[in-house]
């Protein structure tokens, strides 16, 4: 009787690593434009006025904290996320499938809970360009396995 085992190849695992280092740097970015936005061009505050034309200055510069500081928090968990992430499938873990699945879910609802935010068009195409780098870090991970 023949068996069928099951195994990944090495360079498809490798693959997805370098993907999730490219998440990592995409996660980067988001943290570098936020802070470039709070300290030159000052959008999200001006999407907040766009959006809540009666509200005070200051309401408005604590909505623009707020919103900055939400997007220092999503970097800053997905750059320990995808070093992490890219750390094991490096190193083979046997579990990364299902870890990355369950981290791409909650990375996920979380841009999802700041698409309602006002905020300048280059701050919510940075917030999304690392769930895309997770969705095809997670087909390169699901298809690792050889048949």
């Amino acid at each position: 009787m023949q068996t069928s085992t099951t195994t990944r190849t090495p360079g498809a695992t490798n693959r997805a690593a370098a993907t999730m280092y490219a998440g990592l740097a995409l996660s980067a970015l988001l943290a570098v434009l936020t802070f470039i936005d709070q300290i030159a061009i000052d959008g999200i505050s001006d999407a907040m006025w766009e959006e809540y034309p009666d509200y005070t200055s200051g309401e408005v510069a604590t909505e623009a904290g707020a919103t900055a500081a939400g997007l220092y928090v999503i970097a800053g968990l997905g750059i320990a996320c995808w070093l992490w992430l890219a750390t094991a499938a490096r190193r083979d873990w046997r579990r990364i499938r299902w870890v990355s699945s369950t981290v791409f879910a909650l990375a996920l609802i979380a841009a999802m809970a700041m698409a309602y935010v006002p905020m300048p068009g280059y701050l919510a195409t940075a917030m999304w360009l690392p769930c895309v780098a997770g969705l095809v870090a997670l087909v390169q991970l699901w298809m690792a396995r050889s048949r």
